[in-house]
């Protein structure tokens, strides 16, 4: 791995207290969030500087365990269901996401799209393994090495299920903050799914673009 160059200074906007540019997030529940990420990452030499980056718990290779899961996940795409509530009921019971709320509901409910006999998740299920098989092909860990601007990780302390474990390993949380020098990780208390939507991760990135 190539030595990263020390992270820019952060910019200041005007009377706003604004500490740094910000241009990007990404957050994964794919198989593998290689391909994804791959492609944030590689974004980021064409842009360069001090516009900063968010990865909301994604960062390398996830735990075997968590695999399962994930995959009950995606195995709802391309499935016809009879009604919204139908659906909504399904994902609930997957028990993915604890604790529920309104969000989610908003969120699959946007996320569907009326056929013949039903409804359907607007995600192309293809598009999804294709992505999560691009990953699981090929190693993110050298492209940390291109985050040479301020990057915060945002870390989800929860297993994505108790016992299968988590989409950013232990390990790799420890790894990216030593291995990134402009990186700042955040600890949250949600699993990979429900971090998205607490506070404490709304706190963290303020906190990091400097907003608070």
């Amino acid at each position: 791995m190539r030595a990263a160059k020390e992270p820019a200074e952060p910019e200041r906007d005007g009377d706003r207290g604004i500490g740094l540019r910000f241009d990007g997030v990404a957050h994964c529940a794919f198989k593998r969030a290689g391909g994804l990420l791959r492609r944030f990452i590689g974004a980021v030499g064409q842009i360069g500087g001090s516009v900063a980056r968010v990865l909301i718990d994604i960062a390398g290779a996830p735990d075997e365990s968590s695999l399962g899961p994930i995959a009950m996940s995606v195995n709802r795409l391309g499935t016809v269901y009879p009604s919204t509530e139908f659906y909504i009921e399904a994902v609930k019971k997957l028990g993915l996401i604890d604790p529920w709320n309104e969000y989610w509901d908003r969120y699959f409910k946007y996320e569907l799209e009326p056929v013949e006999g039903g409804v359907r998740s607007r995600s192309n299920k293809d598009a999804v393994l294709e992505d999560s098989d691009y990953g699981s092909s090929h190693d993110i860990y050298p492209y940390w090495a291109s985050l040479t601007m301020p990057v915060l990780l945002v870390y989800a302390t929860r297993e994505i299920m108790p016992g299968l474990g988590r989409i950013v390993r232990a390990a790799d949380r420890e790894r990216f903050e030593h291995d990134v020098p402009g990186s700042t990780v955040a600890d949250v208390d949600a699993n990979h799914y429900t971090v998205i939507t607490v506070d404490e991760t709304v706190a963290a990135v303020q906190r990091f673009l400097g907003l608070s």
